[in-house]
């Protein structure tokens, strides 16, 4: 039996630290009888000397064997395509991974999930000659409506920040070429490269158990009180809240910001682990900015615009270079 285990996570300069978080949870839960081989898929070249040096300096207390391996990928691999701020270029590396790896197998992570469970488990969960394997996405009507128009059944869309990838399947029928090829031509698509995994593989979809993908957003508590989820569905998504095994912090709200949201603490104490945990502890929303009142003498002042931006880059300067 083949004892390595493949993780691709694709990832730019600024988010290379909150992969490293993402590892770290991995190696200190995941089974000691597997060797584990990390691949970043990012542009080396845009990445800072101080983040790759950090980076790379990913260690665990526990016997795991692993290494990790950052693959160059220049821009301009891909066509030009959408980029907005939470999809960067490097978002739709991934797309290329038939094209890198030779692994039959391989999962693929977005850099906002921890892993609190052996991830060795979902390795080995047979998706037959399914495409992928995935968690289904929840979302409220209006969702569901645009869905329908991508010619999609909105019970059978899935999220695609967790995923196992057959990749000896991917290879024989160019998935990623074809996704990249729907990117460019289809006009409708909103979502990005999910949407395209959507639709090139649909009906040849493996449906994993939702505690493989708990999505963080449906747990912040104005979220729930916006009822956006009907009744059935949130007492399932409450349900899965007591026991999951990956968590993904979806939208725009991030436990390195909102450090007082539910389940931000259990992404901070894996990233305490980390080379990277002084910075990420400072750069922190809540913890900087009131620092930055403290020092200058006064709780009641509103730090914003250009003279917080000065303070901040100054106050990390100080406190962060070494």
């Amino acid at each position: 039996m083949n004892d390595i285990i493949p993780i691709v996570l694709s990832c730019n300069d600024s988010y290379l630290k909150y992969a490293a978080v993402t590892i770290q949870s991995i190696l200190e839960n995941c089974s000691q009888n597997y060797r584990y081989i990390f691949y970043i898929f990012t542009n080396e070249e845009k990445l800072s000397k101080q983040a790759k040096e950090k980076f790379l300096k990913t260690s665990t207390t526990r016997s795991v064997s692993f290494i990790i391996k950052i693959i160059d990928i220049n821009d301009n691999a891909l066509p030009k395509l959408h980029v907005i701020a939470q999809i960067t270029q490097e978002a739709y590396f991934r797309l290329l991974i038939s094209n890198i790896l030779d692994n039959d197998k391989i999962i693929y992570l977005d850099c906002d999930t921890i892993v609190k469970y052996d991830i060795s488990k979902l390795f080995e969960i047979d998706i037959g000659d399914n495409y992928i394997a995935a968690v289904r996405d929840i979302f409220g009507i209006d969702f569901q409506e645009y869905v329908k128009t991508l010619g999609l059944l909105p019970e059978n869309y899935i999220n695609s920040g967790v995923l196992i990838i057959n990749n000896k399947v991917w290879k024989e029928f160019d998935i990623g070429n074809k996704c990249i090829e729907k990117l460019v031509n289809d006009p409708k698509i909103k979502f990005m490269d999910q949407d395209a995994l959507n639709i090139v593989c649909k009906d040849k979809v493996y449906f994993l158990d939702r505690k493989w993908n708990f999505f963080w957003y449906y747990s912040i508590e104005f979220v729930k009180q916006k009822g956006i989820l009907n009744h059935e569905i949130q007492s399932i998504y409450n349900e899965l809240s007591k026991d999951f095994y990956i968590i993904h912090y979806t939208s725009a709200y991030k436990p390195w910001k909102k450090r007082y949201f539910k389940y931000a603490d259990l992404w901070w104490m894996y990233a305490k682990l980390t080379v990277a945990y002084r910075q990420l502890f400072w750069e922190s929303e809540l913890i900087s900015r009131y620092f930055l009142r403290r020092l200058i003498g006064s709780n009641n002042i509103k730090i914003s615009g250009e003279r917080y931006k000065i303070l901040y880059f100054f106050f990390l300067q100080f406190l962060v270079k070494k």
